[in-house]
């Protein structure tokens, strides 16, 4: 797992209540905000940074990275635009290591996708407010892709039944190995390895998608209207890809 101080700290420090300098680690730094960690008492801290106190001081790294999120989104957690982050491979590793104890870890979630209409998005639940969700980091069909991060809603979110999980030891690993097999470096394609592909093969072990003829339809309603000789042949579906879930086994975890 990558080092928490990978970001060097200031050299003085205005915040009467945040941990002297020497045992600092900042782990996110904007103009106004940053977030941070004291390697001895190991709480987070999130403060601003042209004040004296902390606004937040939580031993949760997830308490800490939503308090972080949500200075970030201007505290409009309830738009649409802002329930979604997409972060940083070492910050993923972080998300993970700290919520892989916890019970929430592991359930395979679905909803709707608000990319690709009549198609279900579905996600592995981290914590009681967060999953991560194998998406486009372009609004493509064929796209690299990378790891989300998405506040959970009662009404958007659902759990999906007759899930035969793994263990969460297993989930967890699985998680870390995805990180550094695929975020950023392997191309989402929604026929091929969409979001339900990742999510089924982190919580069952089984590189799958269920949803062929949700995705036929979808590829229909994208050609209507357009040239018929221009339009492309129906894609290639996979309902199983091996090719991914052989990488995900040879993956080296951190």
């Amino acid at each position: 797992m990558p080092p928490l101080d990978r970001y060097d700290a200031p050299t003085q420090s205005p915040f009467a209540d945040l941990p002297a300098v020497k045992n600092r680690i900042v782990l996110e730094q904007r103009d106004t905000f940053g977030l941070c960690q004291d390697r001895l008492t190991q709480f987070y801290y999130v403060y601003e940074t042209q004040a004296a106190n902390a606004i937040l001081k939580t031993q949760q790294w997830s308490n800490a990275y939503r308090g972080w999120l949500n200075l970030l989104q201007g505290n409009k957690c309830n738009s649409p635009a802002s329930q979604e982050q997409q972060v940083s491979a070492s910050d993923l590793h972080r998300w993970i290591e700290q919520c892989q104890e916890g019970a929430a870890l592991g359930q395979l979630l679905y909803s709707r996708d608000r990319r690709f209409p009549g198609v279900l998005q579905y996600s592995v639940q981290i914590s009681t407010d967060f999953a991560l969700y194998w998406a486009p980091t372009t609004p493509h069909s064929v796209a690299l892709g990378g790891f989300m991060l998405e506040k959970i809603g009662a009404r958007r979110h659902r759990s999906a039944k007759w899930v035969e999980r793994q263990p969460q030891s297993t989930i967890a690993d699985i998680l870390h190995r995805s990180v550094e097999a695929f975020h950023q470096r392997w191309d989402y394609d929604l026929y091929q390895f969409n979001s339900e592909h990742w999510a089924r093969l982190a919580v069952t072990g089984y590189c799958c998608s269920l949803q062929t003829e949700e995705l036929k339809q979808y590829w229909a309603q994208t050609q209507a209207g357009t040239d018929p000789h221009l339009c492309k042949s129906n894609p290639e579906i996979w309902n199983i890809n091996f090719d991914v879930q052989t990488l995900l086994q040879l993956a080296i975890a951190p």
